[in-house]
């Protein structure tokens, strides 16, 4: 009986493992579990394939794995997905496939990043600063802004294979979904929803900074004033995604009163910035809320974006009143959040890569790393 391979695994809060942690196996006391099997010399023994799944905002997981003989180790990575609503997804995390080709006695780390928080829709409370948390992993996603009523999704965490600390291949987490909502009282305005895409970026397409537009406009006759949240900016390679600014058009008549806030979200995190690794995403923005009596308070906040090897921007905010005596209009967006940037690297640590695949996820939740190997 001849030893073949061996794991290691644990989850971790917020803060993520440290470097030495990632180094040596032993700093986390857990489990292992050694793989053995009785074969030819001649012959390679199939490993069973290690898989493990993130764990939302809660506890970053990852696993120790070392790989006893030469060997080629397939993998397929996904990230986190951003956090959804009830109308929408969030951005779906990317998917990274192909193998190492790794020296005997190589210690791998595995990283799978979580989904982000959903978005939130509670009643009005004064300085309950409420936020949906983006998931932790390679890069943890952005929160979504602070609001008292409505939030954005958090952020997806990114999900990576490592040798030692540095990374061989990385899948971006996806960016969380939008918040909106209005509020009405009287006659003579009406509202409309132009475009509600909502859903963030995604890790195989982070490139499309409009992902995600949501706009609403309100008219009181030929009065229009217009709210445009465009998604944030997804990273692509080692480029951090940009937050877009909110577009507020306001073209006010006699005897109209209109009032109007807006934040930009936070761009996303440059590569190697995050203590856990990897790039954290960008934080939402949240407006500060306008409200007319008797209408309620209806504060909303951008969504967090994805994590990965660099960040994706967090989305914006902007709110706005109209009144005319006595007809009321309360309007509140939120721009979904850009994705984090996926990364594959040629050699490191004496490992040899082969990434054979980027796609986008077609399913949305926690992130997944599978490995498998022969000796």
């Amino acid at each position: 009986m001849s030893e073949q391979g061996s794991v290691d695994g644990a989850s971790k809060g917020r803060g993520g493992p440290s470097r030495r942690a990632l180094v040596v196996g032993a700093a986390w006391t857990v489990p292992v579990v050694t793989v053995a099997a009785a074969a030819p010399a001649f012959a390679a023994s199939p490993i069973a394939p290690v898989t493990i799944t993130g764990n939302g905002s809660t506890a970053m997981v990852t696993q120790i794995v070392t790989i006893t003989c030469a060997a080629t180790v397939t993998y397929t990575i996904q990230g986190g997905a951003g956090g959804s609503a009830s109308t929408a997804n969030g951005g779906a995390g990317a998917i990274q496939t192909g193998s190492l080709l790794v020296p005997a006695g190589t210690t791998l780390t595995l990283v799978a990043g979580g989904q982000g928080d959903a978005k939130l829709s509670n009643p009005y409370s004064a300085g309950a600063n409420y936020q949906s948390k983006g998931g932790l992993g390679y890069g943890n996603g952005g929160n979504s802004g602070t609001s008292d009523s409505y939030t954005g999704g958090g952020g997806g965490g990114g999900s990576a294979i490592l040798v030692g600390v540095t990374p061989l291949v990385v899948a971006g987490g996806g960016g969380g979904v939008y918040s909106t909502n209005s509020a009405t009282s009287g006659v003579g305005f009406t509202t409309a929803t132009q475009s509600q895409g909502g859903a963030g970026s995604s890790g195989g397409t982070a490139t499309v900074a409009t992902a995600g537009t949501t706009s609403k406009t309100t008219t009181y006759n030929n009065n229009t004033n217009t709210l445009t949240l465009n998604g944030a900016g997804g990273a692509t390679g080692t480029t951090a995604g940009t937050a877009v600014a909110p577009s507020v058009t306001n073209n006010t008549q006699a005897s109209v009163t209109v009032n109007s806030n807006s934040a930009t979200g936070s761009n996303g995190g440059a590569v190697g910035s995050s203590v856990s690794g990897g790039a954290n995403g960008g934080t939402g923005a949240g407006a500060t809320a306008i409200q007319v009596s008797p209408l309620p308070n209806i504060p909303c906040s951008g969504a967090g974006g994805g994590g990965g090897y660099a960040g994706g921007a967090g989305g914006s905010s902007a709110t706005l009143a109209t009144s005319r005596s006595g007809p009321y209009v309360e309007l509140a967006d939120g721009g979904s959040g850009g994705a984090g940037s996926s990364y594959a690297a040629t050699t490191a640590g004496g490992v040899t890569v082969s990434n054979t695949s980027t796609t986008t996820a077609t399913s949305y939740g926690n992130g997944v790393v599978t490995v498998s190997w022969a000796c």
